[in-house]
């Protein structure tokens, strides 16, 4: 038990006046409010954490979209052309090869059923078109090479003479087994067409007349590779 003297200095230990205040200082009550400080400043410190955590996040997508966005234009900025090749005829018609179909398209078929030993024949289709541009898609369904020649012409088509050989084609006075290609508007050119290829070109500003398309290769004319054209 403790004596009346001691509860008085127990008393007087554990409950202070503090200056300033309303009545005495209780060190538990000071305690509880210490603690409670401490749980706000986790509180806040958290939320500061969360907002820099938010802001860096922002920046990074900031800096983020655009290189996005320069990599979709870069990519939207490039696309894919078609490539031809041109080049200019003896006659002085400007043709190019290109595997793309433009303006007036012409499709012809060269074929021969057992190369020399056979009958040989050439398909066009159509057989008139108009002024301008004409693109020329020559597929070759015979056994052997062939090839295909664009030639103004000034007689029927079946009638040209025979008259050149060798190649490039010459005059000869014998031995001669291809026509003249003094008048041609353009080719095939070589390689000569294998079987089962395909080969397309333009002749570029073709003028209104008659036309003779020709395999001109040795004998083939005189074999049947011969058709009729007309430019309006």
């Amino acid at each position: 038990m403790l004596s009346l003297d001691a509860s008085a200095r127990f008393r007087s230990v554990t409950r202070v006046e503090v200056p300033g205040r309303l009545g005495p200082f209780d060190p538990r009550v000071g305690r509880q409010r210490c603690l409670l400080f401490d749980a706000w400043a986790l509180v806040w410190r958290h939320v500061n954490e969360s907002r820099s955590n938010m802001q860096r996040g922002r920046v990074m997508m900031m800096g983020f979209v655009p290189v996005l966005a320069l990599s979709v234009f870069a990519g939207c900025g490039s696309s894919s052309k078609s490539s031809s090749t041109t080049s200019s005829s003896s006659s002085g018609v400007t043709t190019s090869q290109t595997g793309v179909e433009s303006g007036n398209t012409v499709h012809v078929t060269v074929s021969d059923s057992n190369g020399l030993d056979g009958p040989m024949t050439l398909v066009v289709s159509p057989a008139a078109v108009q002024a301008g541009d004409v693109t020329f898609v020559v597929k070759n369904t015979g056994t052997i090479d062939h090839e295909l020649i664009v030639l103004q012409a000034k007689v029927p088509f079946n009638h040209l003479p025979i008259v050149d050989a060798g190649d490039p084609p010459a005059h000869v006075t014998t031995g001669a087994n291809k026509v003249d290609e003094t008048n041609k508007a353009g080719e095939t050119g070589d390689p000569n067409l294998k079987p089962g290829g395909t080969r397309t070109f333009t002749v570029k500003s073709m003028v209104a007349g008659s036309y003779a398309l020709v395999c001109n290769i040795a004998l083939h004319y005189g074999k049947g590779m011969r058709g009729a054209f007309t430019v309006t």
